[in-house]
């Protein structure tokens, strides 16, 4: 295997360049296209690094953080960078937050949520009108507090629910209390939110894979007192068992897989002791075998420890804290015994969104081949911030090397592993990230650039492949078929300076739901290798790159990427 190679940001541009002035076996050239009008930010109050971008902008406002039986003011407003008709306007409460007064014209419904951090009757008011081009709709509406706790109010507008360019979103987030002295803006991490028994029915996985790959536990300490699921607990021992599990946004059981498990000796006569460590497995099973010595009673006094980081994936706080979880303590455990904590999972309901971006990450880790994201040089861990309330997203940091979720992204997995995608690449690539001009903003079927096309679209595809879902996805249920377009497909523009298309090409090269002229059904792993052994900063140098590696780059590969519009000389 070759090493990859450094190349510097003006070797690359230079590359670039070339590539685009020779072109590849006379690939027509992409035709000028009107400029995409639909650049708007979709929620007011998220950062203006996120990458999605809308034909509509919505901005939402509390005049106030309430306290139980006190009333505020929202207002939101509705801009349209386009003409459409049939915008449907909605704005939901969740179920600890009423209308008093609703917005002028718009009439009310109810919705039921699962999600466990609003779960319950949404009150909601909506309406239906028509947008000119630029044009700016404010509305608002008095609510009034019922009950404390977190709240999360949405605001969206949307001309198709289907098309996330149709569709935009915003939140509200605030913390009732039940005096005004507790209430405020913003949903604060509870560093101590325990464990609650899990009760639902059997936890399923996020993926059924038949793959079973998990980081490597030497990671963690004291690895070699790890005991085997079902093991016989050897004389003098004790084990402590039972599974960690986490519910979706639609109220489903999921195992929580791949999280560092802990038990501990709590002692009240110093600092507690560290038992025995492992990771939960697949079905978030545990089972911790140690020395049952304990000087001051008949038997270690054991609590077990969950936390979000195994070594290559983490989720934390923007200030550093990882998330993490402690049950109860089953007191005097005795020799030759094993603790049953039974089912667990996060104590706080607002943290399981969090819970979801660690499973979409172990997805990903899990359906990508190799030990680590580096198969060639130093693996780095997958750094996540996120928090209940954040509006710090959506996008990967270069200079932080971390990934920006704002608080409803792990409603879509597939938005999460995009961004642990651009992670895995500036890992690879030795944090030399390939030159993306025109990429901020950018949209999954226009022209951007063959730097912002190639780094997208290979975002794009991993999620496919690891989800088994060619749909990319977003947080607010809008969808995107990355391949069935074709030539001719409305609205999308042609060619490998299109994320859209390179995300297309790719797939058709791996999946085996072969249509037109795609002809090849290869897997995941020869792309991922030609990713691996070189730094490829264009879709049409990963397509050099991937015939030096001896791979399929003939009629019959070809075919795959002619049928997504990428013409590299496919003969028919």
């Amino acid at each position: 295997m070759t090493k990859k190679v450094r190349i510097a940001r003006a070797t690359v541009a230079s590359t670039v360049l070339a590539l685009a002035a020779i072109g590849l076996s006379g690939a027509p050239a992409q035709a000028r296209t009107p400029a995409d009008a639909c650049v708007l930010n979709p929620s007011g109050s998220q950062s203006s690094l996120n990458e999605a971008r809308s034909c509509f902008s919505v901005d939402a406002k509390m005049s106030r953080a309430l306290a139980v039986k006190e009333r505020a003011t929202l207002t939101f407003t509705v801009t349209a960078a386009v003409t459409r008709a049939g915008v449907k306007v909605s704005a939901e409460l969740p179920p600890n937050l009423r209308w008093v007064t609703r917005p002028a014209g718009t009439s009310q419904s109810s919705r039921l949520s699962r999600a466990p951090h609003r779960r319950g009757e949404l009150q909601v008011a909506d309406l239906t009108r028509s947008f000119t081009d630029g044009q700016t709709a404010t509305y608002s509406g008095v609510v009034e507090a019922i009950a404390a706790g977190p709240a999360e109010i949405s605001v969206t507008a949307s001309a198709d629910p289907s098309q996330a360019r149709q569709t935009a979103t915003d939140h509200v987030f605030l913390t009732v209390g039940a005096t005004p002295a507790a209430s405020r803006f913003g949903i604060a991490v509870n560093q101590n939110a325990g464990t609650t028994p899990y009760r639902g029915a059997t936890p399923q996985p996020l993926v059924t894979s038949t793959n079973r790959k998990q980081p490597a536990v030497a990671t963690l300490r004291p690895a070699a007192q790890v005991g085997r699921l079902g093991a016989a607990s050897p004389g003098g021992t004790a084990c402590a068992t039972g599974t960690w599990n986490y519910t979706d946004k639609n109220g489903v059981g999921r195992p929580a897989i791949s999280w560092r498990v802990e038990a501990w000796d709590r002692d009240s006569s110093g600092g507690d002791d560290l038992l025995a460590s492992g990771l939960t497995g697949f079905s978030g099973e545990y089972n911790l075998c140690f020395d049952n010595t304990d000087g001051t009673s008949a038997g270690q006094d054991v609590y077990i420890r969950f936390t979000a980081d195994n070594g290559n994936w983490r989720v934390q706080t923007r200030d550093g804290w990882i998330y993490n979880y402690v049950s109860g303590v089953d007191g005097e455990v005795l020799d030759n015994t094993t603790a049953d904590f039974g089912w667990l999972q996060p104590g706080d309901p607002t943290h399981m969104r969090g819970a979801a971006a660690f499973a979409a990450t172990q997805v990903t880790w899990n359906n990508v081949p190799g030990a680590c994201w580096d198969m060639v040089g130093p693996c780095r861990a997958v750094v996540i911030l996120w928090q209940p309330d954040s509006n710090d997203g959506t996008y990967y940091s270069l200079a932080g090397n971390d990934v920006h979720l704002a608080a409803v992204d792990p409603d879509s997995g597939i938005t999460v592993s995009h961004e642990v995608t651009h992670s895995i690449m500036d890992d690879v690539y030795e944090d030399n990230f390939p030159s993306a001009p025109n990429c901020n903003p950018h949209n999954i079927i226009k022209v951007s650039s063959t730097g912002c096309a190639w780094t997208e679209g290979f975002a794009e595809w991993v999620p496919a492949m690891v989800f088994n879902d060619p749909f990319f996805r977003w947080p607010n249920g809008s969808s995107l078929n990355l391949e069935s377009p074709t030539w001719g497909s409305s609205g999308w523009d042609n060619g490998p300076t299109v994320e859209g298309r390179v995300a297309g090409a790719l797939i058709d090269l791996s999946d085996t739901n072969n249509e037109g002229t795609d002809r090849v059904g290869e897997g995941i792993s020869n792309i991922w290798t030609t990713f691996q052994n070189h730094r490829s900063a264009t879709f049409a140098q990963f397509w050099s790159h991937r015939g030096s590696d001896g791979f399929d780059v003939g009629n019959n590969a070809l075919g795959s990427l002619f049928q997504s519009t990428i013409d590299f000389g496919f003969t028919g």
